[in-house]
């Protein structure tokens, strides 16, 4: 097996086992929370745009996630700033264990798992 292989062999693995953690700790990895009353009662806006806006059904104000504080990525490490955010170092452990254990599944088996999320 050339280096080449082996590289995007790993790059699979651990984009599966980053998209197998987030999806099991979803929920208590990125609530949408609002950033004026904290209430996790928001609406995602229907418009077109380029940065997610929600508007609060508490206290009815609109904000985007660029405002809100910390982070707040809807897949952790997914922008280079998220590299050193202490959510993503958080699961780090889990996805290096996922992936290895990952391991043993053929090329096939992964690009099938992979077909699963979107990349």
């Amino acid at each position: 097996m050339n280096i080449l292989l082996k590289v995007e062999l790993n790059q699979l693995r651990s984009l599966i086992a980053l998209q197998e953690v987030v999806n099991s700790c979803h929920s208590e990895l990125n609530p949408v929370q609002c950033p004026f009353c904290q209430s996790e009662q928001v609406s995602q806006s229907r418009k077109p745009e380029s940065v997610k806006t929600y508007t609060c059904l508490s206290c009815q104000q609109d904000f985007s996630e660029e405002i809100v504080l910390g982070c707040k990525c809807r897949v952790p490490g997914e922008l280079q700033k998220c590299q050193d955010c202490e959510r993503y170092q958080s699961i780090l452990p889990l996805v290096k264990e996922r992936a290895a254990q990952l391991r043993s599944f053929s090329r096939a088996e992964l690009e099938a798992m992979a077909s699963r999320f979107s990349f």
